[in-house]
């Protein structure tokens, strides 16, 4: 980082306004927290497809420093590939600690909107997986409470919220019937197949790598395409956004592996 010196000398200076001290100030110690992502850091997500870079979520001088106080001007810096992480766009959600499990449909429905597509690929026009949220708590005195939530193809069974085992916000049997009938009726097997033909004609490989972008089309063409049925039988977009990623992700695999 040396050939970079001042930018970080800036950097340092914002991070220390931002947490309410003076920007001369050399003696307090600021730490910047990143994470390392792009090229083979990790492979099956859309971001391997974009060089390696380094994205700013958290900065502390003598105390956690809010990031929307630090502008991605000063952040971040092309050349040395140094992003701040709202670049990418962000989410809000209240969460009610006494009662988590009225979150949760709406965590799932966000995880799986991510899964379907990296919005941090995406700003760099790449289409693709993405791997999940990490919330950050902005409630005054408990913003150093933050938790993940990762998609059903990175192995986590669910995001968790409290103590103990995680378990998906309770449905009432009927409408989980009600769900799986409209999936299975409508995520039918012409549409998946003309999901494939979309690749095709867009240009993309028939591989994992888009994956994202065929979930995405099949949600899409379902909403849209079965918007009167989803209303004559009363469902909830926001209750089909995961189910219909799972029956199209399942079998995209399968097409994959049948194709290669």
């Amino acid at each position: 980082m040396t050939k970079h010196s001042e930018h970080v000398a800036r950097l340092k200076s914002e991070i220390l306004v931002a947490g309410g001290a003076s920007p001369d100030d050399v003696s307090p110690v600021v730490a910047v927290f990143g994470e390392w992502c792009g090229d083979t850091i990790q492979s099956g997500v859309a971001l391997a497809q974009l060089p390696k870079m380094f994205v700013v979520f958290a900065a502390v001088d003598h105390k956690w420093v809010n990031m929307t106080a630090l502008p991605r001007i000063v952040v971040e810096n092309e050349p040395a590939r140094i992003y701040h992480i709202h670049t990418f766009g962000g989410w809000t959600i209240n969460i009610d600690f006494n009662l988590p499990e009225s979150s949760q449909p709406e965590l799932e429905r966000l995880t799986a909107l991510v899964e379907a597509e990296c919005p941090a690929a995406k700003y760099f026009g790449v289409t693709g997986v993405g791997e999940g949220i990490v919330w950050n708590c902005v409630a005054a005195g408990y913003t150093n409470l933050k938790f993940k939530v990762k998609g059903e193809l990175h192995d986590n069974p669910g995001p968790t919220i409290g103590k103990g085992t995680t378990k998906a916000a309770a449905t009432h049997p009927d409408v989980v019937q009600s769900i799986q009938a409209f999936v299975d009726e409508c995520v039918s097997e012409a549409r998946l197949q003309q999901g494939l033909t979309i690749l095709d004609e867009s240009g993309l490989p028939r591989s994992l790598m888009s994956m994202g972008y065929f979930i995405k089309w099949v949600q899409g063409d379902v909403l849209k395409e079965e918007a009167d049925t989803i209303a004559a039988n009363a469902l909830n977009e926001r209750t089909l956004i995961a189910p219909i990623a799972a029956k199209a992700r399942d079998w995209f695999k399968q097409a994959v592996a049948a194709y290669t």
